[in-house]
This record gives C-alpha cells, structure tokens and sequence, in this order.
C-alpha cells in the first residue's frame, strides 16, 4: 500500500504537485537527479507527484518505469497535471563542484497574484550527495504544502522512508489499511526507544 491510498483510506484528497527543473541550468543530469529525488521523497509524504520526465514518457507512449513499486496510478501520476495541478515545484540549480539547490514552490491556483509562491527551500550539496540532499527537502516542502492546502491532505510524517534519505530510519509501509500501517509505526518506533534505552543503561560492576 504506498502513501497515497493511505491517505486515501483516511478520507483526504492528497495534493497534487507538478515538479520540474527551471530550464536554465545546463547539466540535464543533475536537473534530473534533483527533480527525481524530489518526487520520491514527497509521495513518502502522500503528495501525489507528477514530474516533467513522467510526462515525456506518456507523451512518448512509453510506460512509466516502475521504479517505486507501485503503478502510475497509485503513485498519482496525471497527464493532466498541467490543468489539475495545485502546486508547480522548481528545482533551480547553480554551481559546478558544489551546488546551490533552491526548490521553489508556487500555488497554481492562488486566490490573488500576490500569492503566488510559497516559500523556497534550499541546500548546498555535491553531485555525489544531490539525490539525498534534495529528498531531504521533502519535509520542509511538506510544510509549505501542509499550510496552504490543509493539513488533512499531506501527511504529518512520511509514512516510510525513501531509499537513499539521509537520516534516522523511520517506519515502512506494511499490512493491509491505514491502521495497519499507522500500528507498525507505532510498534518500530517503540521497539528503537527500548533499544536505545537499553544501550544508554549502564551496566552494573562486578564486586571487587
């Protein structure tokens, strides 16, 4: 079950975001690295995430790879995101060796033009880290995306753990429901803080 039909099964409509590079930068693969990680690291969250390569490749008849275990459909891929889309995400890169990675946000449908954006998320990261780095943006856009759109329709925490984040392990999507899921959390939550609270005890000394 991904993130998506878990929010589906608790009633809420997830917010449906179009992610693209800004067009300008010139290295193709990191702008498609930042855009990728972007969308994984926000369907954890139950946004439902429709990307610029996802729409060359329907565009191309071409399949959606599979890559995150689930169908398009569960994914929240739209090939009319560009119409029912809420919020439009940027991924602006600058830089050679080291990079600047600013995700602009931008409400698609905003109540005046005074409130077209949202906020800007930023990091500074290598190519070798970008794909982590950029999924760790995830909660920040979250956020944004939380507040605007309402706080039923994002997820309070992601609901498993993208490969690759960067960041204590948290809990993976498994059995059947939402509070299936929801008790799994709870239950591998609990068992880390026993653990470590045992590891933190100290251990009593032999007599001399």
């Amino acid at each position: 079950m991904t993130s998506l039909l878990v929010l589906l099964a608790l009633g809420a409509q997830p917010v449906k975001v179009f992610v693209s590079a800004d067009g300008v930068n010139s290295d193709r693969v990191s702008s498609a690295v930042c855009v990728q990680s972007l969308a994984e690291g926000l369907r954890a969250w139950g946004v439902a995430v429709t990307t610029d390569g996802d729409l060359a490749a329907m565009a191309a008849g071409k399949r959606q790879e599979q890559l995150l275990g689930c169908d398009d459909r569960d994914c929240g891929i739209d090939n009319q995101i560009l119409v029912t889309g809420e919020a439009r995400l940027e991924c602006l890169l600058s830089g050679d060796d080291e990079l600047l990675v600013v995700v602009r946000v931008i409400d698609m449908k905003p109540a005046d033009v005074t409130r077209l954006s949202l906020g800007a998320p930023m990091v500074t990261t290598s190519k070798g880290d970008l794909g982590p780095d950029v999924r760790g943006l995830a909660p920040q856009v979250a956020g944004l995306l939380r507040a605007r759109f309402g706080v039923d329709r994002v997820a309070e925490r992601p609901l498993y753990e993208p490969a690759g984040t960067r960041g204590p392990r948290r809990c993976s999507v498994a059995g059947e429901g939402a509070a299936a899921l929801l008790g799994a959390c709870v239950a591998l939550r609990a068992s880390a803080s026993r653990r470590s609270s045992a590891r933190a005890e100290p251990r009593p000394r032999p007599p001399a």
